[in-house]
């Protein structure tokens, strides 16, 4: 039980004096100087501990939040950009399909790198928002969990099939990327992959120091997440539809199942502080869906040009397709 959560019906004692077998009075309980109404507010059971109370529909809608927000900044912010930057034109859009028609090498690592600056600029703000805003809090963590945990992902995937944005940024850059080249970087998004889970696991339990409630909360969020992507995929119009669904599912979902898995603290945390408690937030869950549906019509649709659609499909090429 938590310092906290005070067990009051072992402090209940005989209000008044009590003799001994000598005959003599003793101290008189400290109960005994107290009023009646006192006396009952001590005696009365401990109210259970709201972290037990969190609501989870608020939690889920942070989730979804999150999950748009970052395939937004890989895609539309990154990609999206660096294709405009480049004075091209956007041929195709999606949770996770880009296309332009200028093919070059500055295009792929504008998703995977505007992806993590957004991350680490979430992690810093999460430094200076004060605990009583307990719902951007949570955000935060979630965009920088989801941020990190789908580039680290990523980058190892690319290694491993040779392919994708960052395979073709080495590409790119170093010709033809040996097996050491390879190593190199997937061991660099490991280390950024373990990374990800114990900051996300601390900050959690920082909020829920009891590890089943910090899981309860990291399911939550993961399961509306994969959901979430999983159903604006759904809605894809545009070519290569199941392709854009087993990448929607993986960029966010599958990538970040540490999620699952918040370990138990090896040390508890003494505190006189009760653990967070997120309480029902109408604002958050209408902003949460107003923000889905609009996602939902463009990302999850797909922006698609008439020429990528009447167009044979170009063979794969760094900038020309972008598959996750």
């Amino acid at each position: 039980m938590p310092p906290w959560a005070i067990h009051r019906h072992k402090r209940c004692g005989a209000r008044g004096a009590r003799r001994t077998p000598a005959g003599k009075n003793k101290k008189p309980h400290a109960f005994s100087r107290m009023r009646p109404l006192e006396f009952l507010l001590a005696c009365a059971p401990a109210m259970p501990a709201p972290e037990n109370r969190n609501d989870w529909l608020t939690v889920a809608a942070l989730g979804l939040l999150a999950t748009c927000i970052v395939t937004f900044d890989h895609e539309a912010l990154g990609h999206g950009s660096a294709c405009l930057l480049l004075h091209g034109h956007i041929r195709l859009l999606s949770s996770s399909l880009f296309r332009c028609d200028v093919r070059s090498g500055w295009i792929d690592p504008a998703g995977p790198a505007t992806n993590l600056l957004v991350g680490t600029l979430a992690l810093v703000c999460l430094r200076f928002v004060p605990e009583r805003l307990l719902n951007f809090r949570l955000l935060l963590i979630l965009i920088t969990a989801f941020s990190y945990f789908w580039e680290s992902g990523y980058v190892m995937r690319a290694m491993l099939r040779r392919d994708g944005d960052l395979y073709y940024f080495a590409q790119f850059l170093l010709g033809d990327v040996s097996v050491w080249q390879r190593c190199v970087a997937a061991g660099a998004g490991l280390a950024l992959f373990v990374f990800a889970a114990r900051l996300t696991s601390n900050a959690l339990l920082k909020l829920w120091p009891q590890t089943r409630t910090a899981r309860a909360v990291a399911r939550t969020a993961w399961t509306a997440a994969i959901v979430g992507s999983a159903a604006a995929a759904l809605a894809y119009a545009g070519p290569g539809w199941s392709g854009n669904l087993r990448d929607a599912v993986l960029e966010v979902g599958a990538a970040s199942f540490p999620l699952l898995l918040i370990p138990p603290r090896n040390r508890p945390i003494e505190t006189t502080q009760p653990p967070a408690f997120l309480a029902r937030s109408t604002i958050t869950i209408v902003l949460a869906l107003a923000v889905y549906a609009i996602f939902v019509a463009t990302l999850g649709r797909g922006l698609i040009s008439p020429a990528a659609v009447a167009a044979p499909q170009p063979p794969a090429a760094p900038a020309a397709q972008h598959p996750l």
